[in-house]
């Protein structure tokens, strides 16, 4: 399934570092939102999150792949930091009563609010906004702000660099 039609024109435009790694975990994201409610996949189901597995094997990426980043890898690659944390967090236990429209609801509002150059913590804070206006209990914005942090410690002991205007909230 190709999924890069639904990430934002400024941030597809970009195809390096974390904005890079970021269009291609939100076109993942996406797609695998997408392809669940097409098709009926539970979330329990590993087919979900795999990317590209109709039309290569194994699959291209697979969401449930931890990664840290590395700043002379491929955005493919470092994509997967954005996208485990993502899987990680919709299949938490917390987040169980999440139902996949609300969690693309999530998605896509955080992609509307990130800056032209985003990074990492610029998508954390993104996506704990849009949870927080979707009504998330404490304890479900507990596991997406858990996961999210996790993919941002990968990411800086990896020396890459937060936004100085990222919102920690």
């Amino acid at each position: 399934m190709s999924t890069s039609a639904p990430t934002r024109p400024d941030i597809r435009s970009a195809n390096t570092g974390q904005t890079g790694a970021l269009n291609e975990s939100y076109a993942d994201i996406t797609g695998s939102l997408i392809e669940a409610k097409v098709e009926n996949k539970a979330k329990d189901d590993p087919t979900r999150w795999t990317i590209g597995e109709e039309s290569t094997a194994p699959p291209v990426r697979d969401m449930r792949t931890s990664a840290t980043y590395k700043e002379d890898a491929d955005v493919h690659d470092n994509s997967l930091v954005f996208s485990n944390a993502a899987y990680l967090m919709m299949t938490d236990t917390r987040t169980k009563d999440i139902s996949d429209d609300q969690w693309a609801a999530v998605y896509y509002a955080s992609m509307q609010v990130l800056p032209q150059n985003a990074t990492f913590a610029d998508a954390r804070a993104a996506v704990e906004f849009a949870a927080r206006n979707e009504d998330f209990t404490d304890e479900q914005l507990a596991a997406v702000g858990g996961e999210l942090l996790g993919g941002q410690r990968r990411a800086a002991r990896a020396g890459a660099r937060r936004s100085p205007t990222a919102g920690w909230r």
